[in-house]
């Protein structure tokens, strides 16, 4: 299991060094190419974790995959976590160096969820209502849930705002219920 403290105290001292060299967010690009890559095949990750490789090649195979195509905080990160064979933290590091990034910028992530999908619009609309309310800018993510039946909900910052049809049938029906129990 990953320690997200010590995934903390990476991402802290990553930030700090990053918005330093004025590379935090080129950083961010290098970290998003690193997810690209990945997705379409981990073979370099598995590589970089195995315990059956040697040191020396998994530093060579960094030097020779990211020379020159990334920041030099990147690959002293990658080199670093790979010494203290703490590589699996990576994911964590980054994910906790993009919030921290994200805040350092006053982005606000919103996960708008509907039944169906939302036009631009209705994005445009509701990114602008979460602005004036929170104070901050906000990129929003969209995601289906047919489950709603109509309406959408709103999670960010651990808030839940529910329009949905779902939750105005759950709350009539325990307000229902609640009337019959009590007569």
């Amino acid at each position: 299991m990953i320690d997200r403290r010590i995934s903390r105290e990476y991402a802290e001292a990553l930030f700090d060094v990053a918005e330093a060299e004025g590379s935090a967010d080129d950083l961010l690009a290098d970290f998003d190419a690193l997810e690209s890559l990945l997705s379409v095949d981990d073979t370099l990750m598995r590589l970089l974790s195995s315990p059956m490789e040697v040191d020396e090649v998994k530093q060579r195979v960094v030097e020779n995959t990211f020379q020159g195509r990334s920041t030099g905080v990147f690959r002293r990160l990658i080199r670093l976590l790979l010494r203290k064979n703490r590589i699996l933290y990576l994911p964590s590091i980054i994910a906790t160096y993009r919030k921290m990034l994200d805040e350092s910028k006053g982005i606000l992530d919103a996960t708008v969820t509907s039944a169906r999908p939302i036009v631009e619009d209705q994005e445009r609309r509701l990114r602008n209502a979460l602005e004036r309310m929170t104070g901050r800018s906000v990129r929003v993510r969209r995601t289906i849930d047919p489950r709603l039946i109509g309406g959408f909900m709103v999670r960010y910052e651990g808030r839940v705002i529910d329009f949905s049809v779902r939750h105005r049938l759950d709350s009539l029906k325990d307000h229902l219920l609640s009337v019959m129990i009590s007569e």
